[in-house]
């Protein structure tokens, strides 16, 4: 068995050395959150409940000792890939072999991880944020008597989203990508007795099979066709996924090859909660505050977009495939926004806001901005973990409230809370000169040159998003003190009553805050870092299978590269003015509207109720899916249950089968059972001199 540093391999050419260090210990990202996960789950069977209390830092350890070897593996990658690009392979041991090696039926996917820039920006991302968020989980759901199985529960998730991450093929990319669901499933249904909790983990559960199984189908064919799952073979140098090894193959693989992004971007919307698959993210609010702030926000809702980005040259393939993504990103981020506009969750509402702003990332990629996908995808989980956890420090202070026309004027009582989701606002609202402003018009300018409708659709949605965003802020933090208590705490079973369940607002513990502090000043400076200093992420994806080349774009367009970098910045100085200003602009009404005259509002919301009505209800999307789908799929379910379980199986041939027949057959027979010794040895003799006639019969004939 070769050592791990031996297996090491470039994609590209490049000098592997300043990569050793850092992939010899790379192993052990996934592996930590593992360990963590184990100790969790074993504390929860000790009889002593006392130590259940030790999860906390036991996850908190193992997720910052998984972003601390992030970190060097970003800094290693950094300083070989800096504006070269290149990826490595690391193979860590043989997983599945089927059939001869050399033969066209010989399958091969090895347990093996693949690092490059694209790979580092998304550990960092997951590992970060996911430290930060599990801080502040531990005051968060402390005296909860699932405490142990919460923060198992996380190290779950972050070891499959690890994976994901790191995965070198399809196959090891799906594992991951399964397990996040899996995690997903029982973190929304962490409150278990809640029916509420239930119906929204099996929802979540059975939405995302859907697009499931449509990647797994795709992963399927693209084995069918190319004979390969690895990255490296379908896209490194010298890989199978490019026009030229297409127009080789034959009749049928060439049309496959147009169906496999559809198939793989199926399962990408139903990951990243894009219609028409779009409908599980906001019942999953059900769960846990930080866990809508790290799986449904930050991290695994990002998956479907890494998987567009990393796979790239496969969707390039097919144009047809690309626009499609786009026209469902830009669809899926007005649509969103325009139901945000109207609800009153304060969950929800930030729920909507990341459909819509998933719907941004995917906008991106469709026209191949995969740098701004990815810039706004790295950024976007900043400000929205923010906003989340923010959220729930309110849900926290008033006892599980989280209805905005019950509550006001909290800034008095949360002053420290207010700043931080302020500064959270402000990078949704892409406010210039903050982190999402930055992001967000990458993408913008880019579907502006590609495809102008998509880029005033996309700018629209920026400004109800400014708008939507203060609406909230402004509500509940501003105007007169007023503020209706909830009946719980953070969930509905707890060790004991907690202190401030009969008290009014307060400020949380510095345990919760810090890690909000953080958050906050990547929100505001992080982007500005990124994209004047450093060019952070333009460098860090140079080189992946997720950098599209502006010679690319230009010949997409039939423009020089001059003309296309000068249109570019162009576009982006009106790009830049436009949604920035316009978000000062939608602010100012937002504050009109419902701080200083929120009596006016309520008329105009009068006014137009049926609108109203139509956004609160999320455009019926939910009613429609339950009249089509559910309802006649329950109908199936019920006529199936009453014809052949209830009818076939029970009553024919259980009751009369296995039931009735015997029984009439035991009742033909007992006349002649009456109990006496003398008919019993009658009738054997009969039968036996029977057998003996037969046999003779037999022997003589």
């Amino acid at each position: 068995m070769l050592t791990l540093a031996e297996t090491v391999h470039h994609t590209t050419a490049g000098d592997p050395a300043a990569l050793q260090g850092a992939v010899q210990i790379a192993k052990w990202i996934p592996v930590l959150p593992l360990v963590s996960m184990l100790v969790c789950g074993l504390l929860g069977c000790l009889p002593n409940k006392s130590l259940r209390k030790a999860a906390a830092p036991i996850t908190i350890l193992a997720i910052a000792g998984a972003f601390g070897i992030s970190v060097k593996v970003l800094m290693a990658v950094m300083g070989d890939l800096h504006g070269a690009g290149a990826g490595v392979v690391v193979h860590a041991f043989d997983w599945i072999h089927v059939g001869a090696p050399g033969t066209d039926s010989f399958f091969a996917a090895n347990f093996g991880f693949y690092i490059d820039g694209l790979t580092s920006v998304m550990l960092l991302t997951v590992t970060g944020v996911g430290t930060l968020i599990a801080v502040y989980a531990s005051g968060y759901m402390a005296g909860d008597t699932g405490y142990f199985r919460f923060f198992a529960y996380i190290s779950l998730f972050i070891v499959a989203m690890t994976l994901l991450v790191l995965a070198d093929n399809l196959v090891l990319l799906y594992l991951g990508w399964e397990g996040v669901g899996l995690a997903s499933y029982l973190l929304i249904g962490f409150y278990y007795r809640k029916p509420s909790a239930v119906a929204a983990a099996k929802k979540a559960f059975i939405v995302n099979r859907v697009g499931d199984f449509g990647f797994a189908l795709g992963i399927m064919m693209t084995f069918l066709v190319f004979g390969q799952i690895g990255y490296d073979a379908l896209m490194g140098s010298g890989g199978v996924a490019t026009a030229e090894h297409v127009a080789t193959l034959g009749g049928w693989q060439q049309s496959a090859v147009m169906i496999i992004p559809f198939l793989l971007m199926l399962g990408a919307f139903g990951k990243s909660a894009q219609l028409p698959l779009h409908v599980w993210l906001p019942d999953a609010m059900e769960g846990p505050t930080p866990v809508s702030a790290l799986i449904h926000a930050a991290t695994m809702v990002t998956a479907g977009v890494y998987m567009v980005c990393r796979l790239m040259p496969i969707f390039q393939l097919n144009p047809a495939s690309l626009y499609t993504v786009a026209i469902i990103g830009g669809c899926t981020a007005v649509f969103a926004a325009t139901i945000a506009l109207c609800q009153y969750d304060i969950k929800r509402i930030w729920a909507y806001s990341t459909c819509s702003q998933l719907g941004y990332m995917f906008l991106g990629a469709g026209v191949m901005g995969t740098t701004g996908a990815v810039f706004h995808l790295f950024i976007h989980a900043f400000f929205k973990a923010l906003l989340f956890l923010t959220a729930g420090s309110v849900m926290h202070a008033l006892a599980g409230q989280l209805d905005l026309r019950k509550m006001s004027g909290l800034f008095k009582k949360m002053p420290i809370t207010a700043v931080l989701m302020l500064i959270g606002c402000l990078a949704l609202a892409g406010v210039p000169f903050t982190s999402g402003f930055f992001s967000k018009d990458m993408i913008i300018t880019e579907a502006l040159i590609k495809h102008p409708w998509l880029g005033w659709m996309a700018i629209g949605t920026a400004l109800l998003t400014a708008f939507y965003t203060f609406r909230l802020w402004f509500r509940v933090f501003m105007g007169p003190t007023e503020y209706e208590m909830g009946t719980e705490h953070h969930g509905y079973e707890m060790d004991h009553e907690p202190d401030d369940h009969h008290h009014g607002p307060h400020e949380m513990p510095w345990l919760m805050n810090a890690p909000l502090v953080i958050l906050a000043v990547g929100a505001l400076v992080l982007g500005w870092l990124c994209y004047k200093n450093t060019d952070f992420i333009k460098d860090m994806i140079h080189g992946s299978t997720a950098y599209v080349k502006h010679e690319t774009m230009a010949k997409e367009l039939g423009m020089s590269l001059e003309e296309y970098e000068k249109l570019e910045h162009d576009k982006h100085a009106f790009v830049s003015l436009v949604s920035g200003g316009g978000a000062i602009v939608m602010i100012a009404l937002a504050a009109f509207f419902f701080w200083f005259n929120r009596g006016i509002t309520a008329s105009i919301a009068g006014m137009f109720k049926p609108i109203v009505t139509f956004l609160n209800r999320k455009w019926y999307i939910d009613e429609l899916y339950h009249a089509v789908i559910v309802t006649p799929l329950r109908a199936i379910g019920w006529t199936c249950y009453l014809l052949f379980d209830r009818f076939l199986l029970d009553g024919v041939v259980y009751d009369g089968l296995f039931q009735y027949v015997p029984k009439l057959v035991g009742e033909a027979q007992a006349p002649t059972q009456r109990g006496k010794l003398q008919g019993f040895a009658l009738t054997m003799g009969l039968g036996l001199l029977v057998v003996i006639a037969i046999i003779a019969f037999n022997v003589l004939s």
